[in-house]
């Protein structure tokens, strides 16, 4: 989120400074999976936003390089009959506000993907998703800010806030840096940044454990809530996520979880070796929609925080260089503001407390 942020000012003239606690992508970035998600949102305002956002993918790699974004269409399979409701009920909606999402049924899906179990009830389908690298998206975002001026201080370690009477002072280990404006892009840690800042911002940590597979032959056309297929082969699937503390390490039960789960989808993995186990925490926000904008309990600050950062990332880097450019909010994200949620955040409800977390 702060690496598209901090391109998208460079191309509007504005000359960012990123600061972060490690390296670029060394966060929340390398605990997604990499899906560019349409159409599993119940609200309408949050599949809008995804639609638009997922749109901009093509332009977005064809002006910094290859991320290997793909416009696959995207699954989301049911296998209890409780699910199935949803997913029918979920399709019935968004079709009636106007986007184009289906229910598949369990023939329809097995015909478009035989390597899903047969165990599965049907699916919701939309031609809109796709997945992409995450890492290869961070790293051509930050070589691209770069070559437009935008300085990255990264590795810094533990970083504290200072208001100033204009502006802030941030410290670190390796030296302070006075700034004008704050862009707190922080993912799982923007609740406790808020509260240094005596701010309440409502992003919950969201934990899960991804597990990749060899590369294997081509067995899966879609992205599918629950795993992908990278152009190499590999196969990245997962568990439920649960909310959790910060921890990132990897645990013996959540890769049973992953396995478990994995399997249940994708039976062929049952006899697949796994390569590679990471886990990680990622933002999760009260509702469905991003957080973006100013705070409006202090000047200068601002916010940008979402559950699908990959997804949003191209409207929100669009939507906040607009902002800090012209003081604005665009369209796009007018309903994204902390204003929507209750009013003790604009009052800075919590008090300040050292800020221990990655800017």
């Amino acid at each position: 989120m702060g690496c598209t942020i901090a391109y998208h000012l460079t191309r509007r003239k504005i000359t960012p400074v990123v600061l972060d606690r490690e390296g670029a992508g060394g966060g929340a970035s390398a605990a997604d999976p990499g899906a560019v998600w349409t159409h599993p949102f119940t609200a309408p305002d949050g599949a809008e936003l995804a639609l638009r956002s997922a749109g901009r993918y093509p332009r977005l790699q064809e002006a910094i390089g290859a991320i290997e974004y793909l416009r696959t269409g995207g699954l989301a399979p049911a296998f209890t009959e409780d699910r199935a409701q949803a997913g029918i009920e979920l399709a019935q909606r968004q079709q009636a506000a106007g986007f184009d999402v289906r229910w598949f049924s369990r023939d329809e899906v097995l015909r478009r993907e035989p390597a899903l179990s047969p165990a599965i009830l049907g699916a919701t389908y939309s031609p809109h998703d796709g997945s992409l690298n995450p890492f290869l998206l961070v790293r051509r975002l930050v070589a691209a800010a770069r070559s437009n001026g935008a300085e990255f201080l990264l590795h810094r370690g533990d970083v504290a806030i200072q208001p100033l009477s204009r502006g802030f002072l941030l410290r670190s280990g390796r030296g302070d840096v006075e700034i004008r404006r704050l862009v707190v892009a922080t993912g799982p840690w923007t609740h406790a940044v808020g509260r240094s800042l005596g701010v309440v911002i409502p992003v919950r940590q969201v934990h899960g454990h991804i597990l990749v597979s060899e590369a294997l032959p081509p067995i899966l056309r879609h992205t599918i809530v629950g795993a992908r297929q990278q152009i190499t082969g590999e196969i990245l699937f997962g568990g439920s996520p649960s909310e959790t503390g910060e921890d990132r390490e990897v645990s013996l039960d959540g890769i049973r979880h992953a396995v478990h789960e994995g399997v249940r989808l994708i039976p062929a993995l049952r006899s697949a070796r796994v390569i590679r186990a990471f886990s990680g925490v990622r933002a999760g926000p009260e509702d469905e929609l991003p957080i973006v904008g100013e705070v409006p309990s202090i000047e200068g600050l601002y916010v940008a925080a979402a559950r699908h950062a990959i997804t949003f990332a191209p409207l929100i880097g669009e939507a906040m260089a607009a902002l800090i450019d012209t003081g604005r909010v665009p369209d796009d994200v007018r309903a994204c503001g902390l204003e929507r949620f209750r009013p003790e955040i604009l009052l800075g409800a919590e008090s300040r407390q050292d800020s221990p977390k990655n800017l």
